[in-house]
């Protein structure tokens, strides 16, 4: 009878402890990806707030059926998807992928559509080794067609295994020759979430637009420039300044051509300098009725 009791009590404890040691589940469940993110301690409830800003991120949700995610270019978007074998075919069909006009994807021999259910974004263990559910905080690279991983020198080199430029892609970052040329890509950008904030990353601890105006040659008026982004005024890129529509925010934007067709999309710069020039958007004749500057000449009528 008192081992009766004594197996009951047993069970008992572990019915009440063994809930609180789960740990959260990874939503790729394949033995790979940490089952709380990518680590920068070995410390599972460390891991689990930079898990949650993963998903956050654009690196968790890179499935797009018109942004191509076939094979080939689940390199990037999806390495552990990457098929080393898959090649570009010839024209009408390059890569696998659904233009916006068409109703069924266009599929290419050499680079087949990656199902939805096994497509795996860019997890953790693409950057780091994952052993046990917790990811080693030392930056790595997984080398799909090597089967291993590979040693990066720091964060910039391992952003840029895919922010680069090719023949036909364009995705490297730019960074110019006005400032931040020795900055890392991590001094700007959390980690894990890929968020960026000029005043957040802790270099302009102060950007309200009242202080900012004061700062200023032209003191900005704070009230009208609240849904402008820091590089629409500051791009020494040279690219078009312009108003996002469905956002009401002011940003920079790049015009490419691929194929011979145009395209002209929202696209953040990075070379960044400290004067600004108003007339990039307050010119004579603007499209969007913006007043001119003081001491511009009025549009003849």
């Amino acid at each position: 009878m008192k081992s009766g009791k004594v197996v009951f009590i047993f069970i008992l404890v572990c019915f009440l402890i063994l809930p609180a040691c789960q740990i959260i589940e990874d939503p790729v469940d394949d033995g790979q990806s940490p089952a709380a993110g990518a680590s920068v301690t070995a410390d599972p409830l460390d891991q689990t707030k930079l898990w949650e800003n993963w998903q956050r991120s654009p690196h968790a949700n890179t499935y797009d059926i018109h942004k191509g995610p076939n094979t080939y270019c689940s390199q990037c978007h999806s390495p552990r998807n990457w098929d080393p074998q898959a090649v570009i075919d010839p024209p009408p069909n390059c890569v696998s992928c659904k233009f916006q006009f068409e109703d069924e994807p266009r599929i290419a021999a050499g680079n087949p559509l990656v199902p939805r259910e096994q497509w795996t974004d860019i997890r953790c263990d693409i950057c780091h080794e994952v052993n046990e559910g917790l990811a080693d905080p030392q930056l790595v690279w997984w080398d799909q067609a090597g089967g291993k991983y590979e040693s990066v020198a720091d964060a910039n080199a391992q952003c840029e295994k895919c922010h680069t430029d090719t023949e036909t892609i364009l995705h490297r970052r730019d960074l110019g020759d006005a400032t931040h040329l020795d900055f890392q890509c991590t001094d700007c950008h959390d980690a894990h979430s890929a968020a960026a904030s000029c005043s957040d990353a802790g270099c302009h601890a102060d950007l309200s637009v009242e202080n900012h105006g004061d700062k200023s040659d032209t003191a900005v008026n704070g009230a009208d420039h609240t849904a402008v982004s820091c590089a629409a005024c500051h791009d020494f890129s040279g690219l078009e300044v312009g108003l996002l529509d469905d956002e009401g925010q002011w940003v920079t934007w790049r015009t490419t051509e691929l194929m011979e067709r145009i395209n002209t999309k929202p696209y953040q710069s990075h070379a960044i300098g400290l004067e600004v020039n108003c007339e990039r958007c307050h010119f004579t004749g603007n499209p969007w009725n913006l007043d001119l500057l003081e001491g511009q000449e009025d549009p003849i009528n």
